[in-house]
């Protein structure tokens, strides 16, 4: 046989090789297509193509090149982002410690990192309240000294300060008995005195000058009672009932004091929440927002109670994931949900399944 037969027949067996190697469309690479003359797969060039998890990229001559990065930015100010080559996106959350004491630390998606002051308010006021970066809140006791020898300094954690007069005492309760912030105790005979018209004044050898209130009990809890110190008589001062909430209705009552009486908004609507604004003490009617089931209803509210409702032509729709579709025609979901028709294909789903539910389109050159 001569060296030219030997070559044609090579060229031969090599073109049934390549042949059969196709069995069928299913068998085209993501940078190929089917040839429905040829029945072979060949070359898709200039599409989109899948890289690696990190990367897409564009066909060339049946390989996926000049990979371009994806963005893995998930718009969570919280999270680093970053890919993987074998997993794809990773999102790391980050960490917002300040390294301070003084702050709650938290992390906004929006915004990042939020270093929130912690309040050290003990509710002692006996102690100066304050915070330090490295050990936290600090209480430091504060000085209740007022200098004086006529009283006994002491701190009520309610109040602060008190400073509780000594009792110069010489044994003769009729003698003024007194106190000089520098000597201390003084004692000088007296006259039973107070210039308090409030008071009626006595004095008795055994007890000492006797001082006694004028009673003005009023017998109310709404009034604050006291007796004016310029005239000796009762006076009865309303209190104020205010809780600064304008929701609330303020009124006393005489036998127990303020009632703070909550506004009642009802519109007399089911579909509304009703509330009240506490910053305008105004009525707020809120309408009940319906969630339908799925994209392929709608939802409202009838009654007090959500009603949904399927959109139109629903026998001809599946919902896929949250896609609402036609099975028939969608060539992303063509025959059964995820079914992707490939490149140069649309969806012509009538009894078929799997790849055979997409068709060459027909208005592509060369199809």
């Amino acid at each position: 046989m001569s060296k030219l037969k030997v070559v044609e027949v090579l060229v031969c067996i090599g073109l049934m090789l390549v042949t059969s190697a196709y069995a069928g469309p299913n068998d085209c690479g993501q940078c190929e297509r089917w040839n429905a003359n040829t029945q072979t797969c060949v070359p898709a060039n200039d599409i989109p193509c899948s890289y690696d998890n990190c990367n897409t990229g564009t066909c060339t001559a049946r390989e996926c090149r000049n990979p371009t990065p994806i963005s893995c930015d998930d718009m969570d100010a919280c999270t680093a982002d970053s890919c993987d080559p074998s997993k794809g996106c990773v999102h790391t959350p980050i960490s917002c410690d300040d390294n301070d004491a003084c702050t709650a630390d938290s992390c906004d998606s929006a915004k990042g990192c939020v270093h929130t002051p912690i309040s050290c308010d003990d509710k002692n006021a006996c102690t100066t309240d304050s915070c330090d970066s490295a050990k936290g809140c600090v209480y430091t006791p504060i000085s209740c000294d007022d200098k004086s020898l006529c009283t006994i300094d002491t701190c009520d954690p309610a109040t602060g300060c008190v400073f509780t007069p000594i009792v110069c005492n010489d044994k003769d309760k009729c003698t003024r008995d007194a106190c000089d912030p520098v000597k201390g105790c003084v004692f000088t005979a007296k006259v039973c005195n107070d210039n308090n018209p409030c008071t009626t004044d006595s004095c008795d050898p055994a007890i000492g000058c006797v001082y006694t209130p004028i009673s003005c009990d009023g017998k109310s809890a709404c009034t604050a009672d006291s007796c004016d110190p310029a005239t000796g008589t009762c006076v009865y001062t309303p209190i104020v009932c205010n809780d600064k909430k304008p929701c609330t209705t303020d009124s006393c009552d005489p036998a127990t004091g303020c009632v703070f009486t909550p506004i009642v908004c009802n519109d007399n609507k089911p579909c509304t929440t009703d509330s009240c604004n506490p910053a305008t003490g105004t009525c707020v009617y809120t309408p009940v927002v319906c969630t339908p089931p799925n994209r392929c209803y709608t939802s409202a509210c009838d009654g007090g109670a959500c009603v949904d409702t399927a959109r139109p032509n629903i026998a001809t729709r599946t919902l896929c994931g949250t896609v609402c579709t036609n099975l028939n025609t969608d060539r992303n979901n063509c025959g059964t949900c995820g079914n992707i028709c490939p490149a140069g294909y649309i969806c012509s789903a009538n009894g078929c399944s799997g790849r055979a539910c997409c068709i060459p389109n027909p208005n592509l050159p060369g199809i």
